[in-house]
């Protein structure tokens, strides 16, 4: 948790930066090397395909329709996928029914040892992971130990964080691991929205496209009177870890523009940042729009264009959204949000 907790800067507040990185070095974790080389233009994010090390983990598998893999270790963790899988279904029934689009895409969920073996570049417990399989597609993973590692290093941010950050998170009772823990369980419903993108026919090319589709799609859910009843704390914990992570990392965010064809990794507070940024632009467009958010999207991003540029992108997406143009500054000079009044 090195660069989760520290990665080279000091936290405001803060004289010395803690490193957590016994955290995972209990679970066998090491640190991630440099990061990849980024993809070509256009291209779709990189899932690692992990069949053989499923097949190797002998997960158990629940029945289709939806495809939800778990270490079997204990009656209560059966339980707790089978209502995953309920509660996905439940999601997809949701969109279809408002969107007349289904999301594919099914979930994975593991300890520690488990998580570490399928992704070691990425943190355990951390939000917004995928991985692909070759007989179940693309699985998003969950930490399904009561307190995750990822869940422990967010109550450190929290406890070294200034006062001033502290409040909505204390407020909302999430001021904790388990709170964090939360956070990263709200990342099934951005990943399960991204999954829309296809069947919206929006042309949805690089990584961040479609994580601002599956967090519009995520907040339309679970402020839903439908999502309040199926995750009744998720809404509530994606607005306040998210506030949280944006503030706590604005002085070493990047900008979309050196993160735009691949997502960042390595350095896992990058990571973090950005994706509670699109998370926070993902709501603002939900409150503004509502339903027509998507057929925006989509006449922003035909499905049959290729734009140029994150700035082409953008220029097409204020085009159709114009009362979101001063989420450009947000994304592309993001230590300059404090300016700008996001802070809410």
């Amino acid at each position: 948790m090195n660069d989760l907790i520290s990665g080279g800067i000091r936290p405001p507040g803060a004289t010395v930066a803690i490193p957590l990185l016994a955290v995972l070095m209990i679970a066998g974790y090491s640190p991630p090397g440099v990061r990849p080389v980024q993809a070509p233009a256009g291209a779709l994010p990189d899932i690692p395909d992990v069949s053989d090390i499923v097949r190797d983990l002998a997960l158990e598998r629940l029945d289709p329709p939806i495809p939800v893999l778990y270490v079997k270790s204990s009656p209560s963790l059966s339980r707790s996928a089978r209502r995953w899988q309920i509660l996905m279904l439940e999601a997809r029934a949701f969109w279809r029914n408002v969107l007349g689009s289904l999301p594919d895409g099914g979930l994975i969920l593991v300890d520690s040892p488990a998580w570490v073996a399928l992704r070691p570049d990425r943190e355990y417990g951390f939000p917004g992971t995928r991985v692909r399989t070759r007989p179940d597609g693309v699985l998003t993973m969950i930490a399904v130990d009561s307190i995750s590692g990822f869940g422990e290093a967010a109550e450190e941010l929290f406890l070294l964080a200034p006062i001033a950050l502290r409040g909505p998170l204390m407020a909302r009772g999430l001021a904790s691991a388990d709170g964090a823990g939360k956070y990263a369980g709200t990342w099934v419903w951005v990943q399960l929205g991204e999954d829309l993108t296809d069947g919206l026919r929006i042309g949805a090319r690089l990584w961040w496209q479609r994580r601002l589709v599956g967090a519009t799609a995520a907040w339309m859910l679970l402020e839903s009177p439908r999502g309040k009843e199926l995750a009744p704390e998720a809404a509530r914990a994606m607005d306040a870890w998210g506030w949280f992570l944006r503030r706590y990392f604005n002085r070493t965010a990047v900008s979309l523009s050196t993160a735009a064809v691949a997502q960042p990794s390595g350095k896992q507070y990058e990571v973090l940042e950005l994706d509670a940024r699109l998370l926070a632009m993902g709501r603002a467009i939900w409150r503004q729009y509502g339903v027509d958010a998507f057929a925006r999207m989509r006449r922003a991003w035909p499905h049959d264009i290729q734009l140029e540029g994150v700035e082409e992108t953008l220029d097409a997406l204020w085009l159709q959204m114009p009362e979101m143009r001063l989420w450009e500054a947000v994304l592309l000079d993001p230590q300059s949000e404090e300016e700008w009044g996001f802070d809410r």
